[in-house]
């Protein structure tokens, strides 16, 4: 269980944020995240006292043996055995915006979006965890935003892209990521 407690003094920038991963079954804290709101407004849908939820997402399979957090420039990837982060350090990457798990695998589709004006393409990658190895990459051009979806046993990774032209807006679905099956190492 996650909770979430919020100090707002009288000056803005002030404002923290306590948040506390819980095992329900002994009512024992496991770990505490603690800083400003703005280090737990990154991603997410919502605001709970300025914190974008979920903060926190558990990796798919039987095990859930990962959970993971975006922060600006990083995906941090915590044990749950030890709530200690993965080799002591983040995945960097610049500007990455979102990820989701897979719901079988320790794997996460990542998405940034275009650089540099759009000299750089916007890509989806999917990361194997808990090496952090990248197996696959799909570069996205003209991208104005980007969902992505697990198919259920995890087998395929959908991904929509909104592409805005000068005249208007279009979807685009990509069956980018074959993630299973003959011929398909990742």
């Amino acid at each position: 269980m996650v909770t979430c407690s919020s100090l707002k003094p009288g000056n803005p920038s002030d404002h923290r944020v306590v948040l506390n991963i819980f095992d329900v079954r002994t009512e024992k804290v496991m770990r505490d995240f603690k800083g400003s709101a703005d280090e737990f407004a990154i991603g997410g849908t919502g605001g709970v006292s300025g914190v974008s939820w979920p903060v926190f997402r558990w990796s798919g399979g039987k095990e859930d043996k990962y959970f993971a957090r975006l922060g600006k420039n990083v995906i941090s990837v915590y044990e749950t055995e030890t709530f200690s982060l993965i080799d002591k350090k983040s995945i960097k990457v610049e500007s990455v915006m979102d990820f989701s798990w897979s719901p079988t695998d320790p794997i996460l589709a990542l998405f940034v979006p275009e650089l540099g004006g759009g000299n750089q393409p916007a890509r989806v990658s999917l990361v194997q965890i808990p090496g952090k190895e990248e197996l696959r990459q799909k570069n996205l051009f003209s991208v104005g935003d980007c969902e992505m979806y697990w198919q259920s046993n995890g087998d395929y990774l959908a991904v929509k892209v909104d592409r805005y032209t000068k005249t208007k807006k279009n979807t685009h679905w990509i069956r980018a990521f074959p993630h299973k099956g003959e011929g398909h190492p990742y």
